[in-house]
């Protein structure tokens, strides 16, 4: 398994000096930076030896992907725009999170939006393919979308949108928001492209306590039995700051098979 932590630029020598093997960056900046602060970007990742592998946030809230403002035609140049930098950044799993945008809106056919959300999954499927990228959806909590909350049913978004290079995320957080046990995660199998740890608690933290581990190694039980052996990101609060975070997470990281 690989180890990578969802970060800005600010903190890849962190990264890099925490022994992490990537970073996990905003997908959606990739399509709004300048040429020159794209180029820094490559420069900072180069200067640690570090790829972003995995990148989130695919879409802004405003670009709607479900409901009658979905607009595919737009959908289709910003995923082309963000692919082909992301790619060159490293970028081997992009994440669909991005619960605004997929808000189904109030009275919109549901049928209806599960067609249009699989579309924009093929689009961006198909493109990524081109680059050797593969999608992972992530389910979201119900405070963040009214739209694929759990794992059961990003696995059936999955299965509706039927594109080989279309997958699903584990997010450990949102599995302990939405009170879902650990079946699916164990049922996923080849479906699961990408995992997101944080502890189990509200506050979002990095799992450092008693409980937090425990917690990692029920769920290192449940990707064994999925057969996971990809890549995990650290994605939390960094209290109080981002070097202690990472050193007061390391036995909990541990669990999952990083070394010190």
């Amino acid at each position: 398994m690989r180890f990578g932590v969802c970060c800005g630029e600010e903190r890849f020598g962190t990264a890099a000096e925490m022994g992490y093997d990537y970073v996990e960056t905003v997908f959606s900046k990739f399509t709004t930076m300048t040429d020159g602060e794209y180029a820094r970007l490559l420069s900072e990742l180069r200067k640690y030896n570090l790829k972003s592998e995995a990148c989130n946030c695919f879409f802004p809230s405003e670009m709607k992907l479900v409901g009658e403002t979905a607009d595919f035609s737009q959908i289709d140049s910003y995923v082309k725009k963000g692919m082909e930098r992301a790619a060159e950044a490293g970028c081997k799993v992009a994440v669909i999170g991005s619960g605004g945008a997929r808000r189904i809106p109030e009275n919109f056919d549901r049928d209806k939006a599960v067609f249009q959300f699989c579309r924009m999954l093929n689009i961006c499927g198909d493109t990524a393919e081109k680059y050797g990228v593969r999608i992972a959806i992530e389910p979201l909590n119900y405070d963040e979308t009214n739209f694929i909350n759990t794992v059961s049913e990003g696995l059936e978004i999955c299965k509706a949108a039927d594109n080989p290079n279309v997958g699903v995320l584990a997010d450990f957080y949102h599995i302990y928001r939405t009170g879902e046990t650990l079946d699916a995660v164990k049922k996923a199998g080849n479906l699961l492209f990408h995992v997101h740890l944080a502890r189990p608690d509200n506050d979002r933290g990095v799992p450092y306590e008693p409980s937090d581990i425990d917690a990692c190694k029920k769920w290192k039980s449940a990707l064994e039995a999925a057969g996971y052996n990809g890549r995990l990101s650290l994605e939390a609060k960094y209290q109080p700051d981002f070097m202690t975070a990472l050193e007061r997470t390391g036995p909990a990281i541990k669990i999952f098979g990083k070394s010190e």
